[in-house]
C-alpha cells in the first residue's frame, strides 16, 4: 500500500512512455478473487470463474509474492504531526485525531458498535452546536485492515481556532462524555441493553447475508462468515465494566485516568493509550499578510512541515500488524 504522500511525490515523475508501459503490462500477472451469487450451484459457479480466467489470459501471482497489508502500531502516548496548508489562500484547518485500539475481535467489535450508536449525537451537540468548532464534525470507529481505531475529524476556521485548541477540546469532550454517560452505566442497564442488542443481531442472523458484505470478506480474505453469531456470544458475556475499561484504556488521556482512577494502570498492566493527531493548519489573515510581504510564492509542490510534536509519557518502537 502506497500512502497519499508517496503518491503525491511521484506525480511529477510520471511520463507518457512509462504510463503506456504500465498499461501494456497491467494484465500480464493478476491475482483473481471471485464471488458468484444467485441461483447457481457449485459446479456452475466454478465454470463462470474458469471462463473469466480463460478470457483474461494472465499469469497468476504466487501467494508468496502477493503483498501483505501492514498496519503500524502507534507508540504509547500521544503524537502530533502538524503541517501547513498547501495553499496560502487556505483559511481552514483540518484536525483528525486517531485513537488506535488494536486487532479486532468480536468483543472489540460489539463495544465499538455500541459506543458509535450513543456518542455521535452528543459529540455533534458539543463540538458543533455548543462550541461551534466545526460545521460538520465526524466520528467513526474504523476497521483499518483488521485494526480498530476511533477517528474524529474536524474542519475549523483558522481565524478563530488554533489546531492545538481544537485537539484539546476533542479530548475534553471524550472525558466529559465518559463522566456523564459511560461511568453511569450499571449492570441493570446492561441487562436491558444486552437483550436489545442480541435481538437485533438475531434478526440479521436470520436474514440472507447481503452480497456487499460477502464480497468485502472475499476481498479482505476474512473468512469469518459466522461473525454475527460470534458477536451475539460476545454480547452475552459483556459487562458494564468491560465498556468502561475499554473507554479508559483507549480513548481517555492518561492524565485524566491517573487523576480519577489511580489504580487503573496497575490493574491493566501498563498504558494502552495510542493517539495520533494529524493537523493541517490554514492561514489566518495576519499570517497571510506577513507571507505576502515577504513575497513568498504559493508553491504547491512542497509541504511546510511544522514539526513532529510528542506529548505524554514514554516511547516504544513501532510494532506492525500484518494481515
Amino acid at each position: 500500500m502506497w500512502g497519499v504522500t508517496c503518491q503525491y511525490n511521484v506525480c511529477n515523475h510520471i511520463n507518457l512512455p512509462r504510463f503506456q508501459e504500465i498499461v501494456a503490462d497491467f494484465k500480464n500477472r493478476l491475482h483473481v478473487r471471485a464471488y458468484v451469487a444467485g441461483n447457481v450451484n457449485r459446479t456452475g459457479a466454478l465454470e463462470v470463474v474458469d471462463l473469466l480466467i480463460d478470457n483474461l489470459k494472465y499469469r497468476p501471482v504466487g501467494t508468496v509474492e502477493f503483498p501483505k497489508t501492514r498496519i503500524n502500531q502507534m507508540p504509547i502516548g500521544e503524537k502530533c504531526i502538524r503541517i501547513r496548508s498547501f495553499s496560502l489562500e487556505g483559511d481552514t484547518s483540518v484536525i483528525k485525531n486517531i485513537y488506535q485500539v488494536g486487532i479486532i475481535d468480536a468483543k472489540t467489535r460489539v463495544i465499538s458498535d455500541y459506543l458509535m450508536e450513543i456518542i455521535s449525537e452528543p459529540m455533534f451537540n458539543s463540538l458543533r452546536t455548543e462550541k461551534q468548532l466545526s460545521y460538520n464534525p465526524e466520528m467513526i470507529f474504523h476497521d483499518e485492515f483488521g485494526v480498530m481505531q476511533l477517528q474524529i475529524h474536524l474542519i475549523t476556521q483558522a481565524e478563530k481556532f488554533g489546531p492545538e485548541f481544537v485537539n484539546r477540546e476533542i479530548d475534553n469532550f471524550l472525558e466529559e462524555f465518559y463522566l456523564a454517560e459511560i461511568n453511569k452505566l450499571t449492570e441493570q442497564k446492561m441487562n436491558t441493553l444486552r437483550k436489545e442488542m442480541i435481538q437485533s443481531k438475531k434478526i440479521y442472523l436470520e436474514s440472507p447475508m447481503e452480497s456487499e458484505v460477502v464480497w468485502e470478506k472475499v476481498v479482505t480474505e476474512d473468512v469469518d462468515f459466522d461473525f454475527l453469531q460470534h458477536q451475539i456470544n460476545a454480547w452475552k458475556d459483556l459487562k458494564a465494566k468491560d465498556i468502561k475499561d475499554f473507554f479508559k484504556k483507549y480513548l481517555l488521556r492518561p492524565s485524566f485516568v491517573c487523576k480519577h482512577y489511580p489504580n487503573f494502570v496497575y490493574e491493566h498492566r501498563g498504558w494502552h493509550y495510542r493517539k495520533l493527531s494529524i493537523q493541517i493548519v490554514g492561514y489566518n489573515a495576519t499570517e497571510r499578510r506577513q507571507r505576502r510581504k515577504l513575497n513568498e510564492a504559493n508553491d504547491y509542490s512542497a509541504l511546510e512541515y511544522l514539526g513532529n510534536l510528542i506529548y505524554g509519557h514514554g516511547q516504544n518502537p513501532f510494532m506492525v500488524y500484518t494481515k
